[in-house]
């Protein structure tokens, strides 16, 4: 089983004044997508990650983020090992079933 999997960040919460620095991101809201070889199965996890203090001297205003950026804190900020563990998980149930809801036999 080969799934992919994609990180997508939805919103980041902000702290309006931090120090002298704001819009200073502390929180980002992902979905975390694992995708079946054959694009049939589909299986996400939603969470958030904390994001550490700025760095002062390298501090990016918020308007000039890039997704590529944000993802990579997040990725710093939660192992995603266990999520991906759970999502194929998931999709093997769906590609393999082990179990399913009959209707009562009377």
């Amino acid at each position: 089983m080969a799934n992919t999997y994609s990180l997508e960040i939805l919103r980041l919460e902000v702290k309006l004044l931090e120090n002298t620095l704001e819009n200073v991101v502390f929180q980002a809201h992902w979905r975390y997508t694992a995708t079946s070889e054959d694009g049939q199965y589909i299986e996400q996890v939603v969470g958030t990650a904390s994001i550490g203090a700025p760095d002062l001297d390298n501090f990016v205003p918020f308007e000039d983020l890039t997704e590529s950026q944000v993802v990579s804190w997040a990725e710093s900020a939660v192992d995603f090992e266990p999520f991906k563990q759970n999502l194929d998980a998931a999709i093997l149930e769906k590609q393999q079933p082990t179990a399913e809801v009959k209707n009562v036999p009377w």
